[in-house]
């Protein structure tokens, strides 16, 4: 099973964001600080990130919508602060997916283990679209 999700970046107003969307729909925002994903010996973790949110999710009539904050050293820039994640139970097909992406694209960041997941990548296709791949097993 697979899913395509919204997935909006924020220049460190995410958690503001959040609690705006889910006031709106009446649904609890989820999220995780860079603090809580990133070791202590992490550079990307400083006193300016650490309370910034690292992922955080709505659930909204059944559907996900995806946040996050894009550290300073990313360059935030409006107009590339949507991404569409692709998430699947499959490994095989995230690792299909990704490469048929990266055909005529860029690996942004290449297919990898990281705390959230055995495989997590992210890369900008050929039409410049961004996408997040992640595997998933509660789907």
């Amino acid at each position: 099973m697979a899913k395509i999700t919204p997935y909006f970046l924020f220049n460190g107003n995410c958690r503001e964001a959040m609690e705006f969307y889910g006031k709106i729909f009446k649904a609890e925002p989820i999220f995780e600080t860079f603090s809580e994903v990133k070791s202590e010996n992490d550079p990307a973790l400083t006193d300016e990130t650490k309370n910034l949110i690292s992922h955080g999710e709505l659930k909204i009539g059944g559907e996900t919508i995806m946040f996050a904050d894009v550290p300073p050293a990313y360059n935030y820039n409006f107009g590339n602060n949507i991404v569409t994640a692709y998430r699947s139970s499959s490994l095989e097909d995230i690792k299909e997916v990704f490469s048929q992406l990266e055909n005529g694209g860029n690996a942004t960041m290449p297919l990898q283990r990281t705390p959230w997941s055995e495989c997590y990548g992210s890369v900008t296709d050929k039409f410049g679209l961004s996408w997040n791949l992640n595997h998933d097993t509660t789907l």
